[in-house]
């Protein structure tokens, strides 16, 4: 197993940067370690076997601020699946003892915000926090048919948008947290679509 040091006072002081110099060790799992601080960077991990590790959920924390209602240059609103912090876009990654958080404020006023987007098979999500205002997190695929035009527009807007899950599998295709993040101390485990939360807060 290959490991990058990323965060303060490393090689990588942008957690992007360890996630693009990780792309070299594919296919072997490669764990970037994540020094304590608050990162606010907007991140994609397209990469299977890729663990991000911080040192504790509490002194390790990613975040960012896009929101649902934001006009964009085009003048069309950003909508929701284009607001994450970290999204996850491969099978088997991990994220263990940080915080995934979406800034943006309070979902009445900016709409939706997603902290954590994860697609992908066997995704593990170990002694985290995942703290935002309204769609703190979602798993896709995207449902079968958006609400409105332009609905899905997002990183996985003309992708399949149906799950192949064995109708035994007592598993959720899609979960949207609509309240706001949890802020006591316990535990919760959820499984969806191969998506495990363990000992995380959301």
């Amino acid at each position: 197993m290959i490991t990058i040091n990323a965060g303060q006072s490393t090689s990588f002081p942008r957690i992007a940067d360890a996630i693009e110099a990780a792309k070299a060790y594919a296919p072997m799992p490669v764990t970037i370690h994540i020094a304590p601080g608050r990162y606010h960077e907007k991140l994609t991990v397209s990469q299977p076997h890729v663990t991000l590790m911080g040192d504790d959920a509490s002194n390790t924390i990613l975040t960012y601020d896009d929101y649902a209602r934001e006009i964009m240059p085009d003048g069309i609103k950003r909508g929701t699946f284009r607001t994450y912090t970290l999204f996850l876009d491969a099978p088997d990654i991990t994220l263990c003892n940080l915080t995934v958080e979406n800034a943006a404020g309070a979902g009445k006023e900016v709409g939706q915000a997603i902290a954590l987007y994860a697609e992908g098979e066997g995704i593990r999500v170990e002694n985290c926090r995942l703290i935002g205002s309204q769609d703190t997190l979602f798993t896709g695929p995207l449902p079968e048919k958006e609400k409105e035009p332009g609905g899905f527009r997002g990183p996985k807007e003309f992708a399949p948008h149906t799950a192949l899950i064995a109708p035994s599998e007592r598993f959720s295709t899609v979960i949207l947290i609509f309240a706001p993040s949890l802020t006591d101390q316990a535990s919760s485990v959820a499984f969806v679509s191969y998506f495990v939360l363990a000992g995380s807060q959301v």
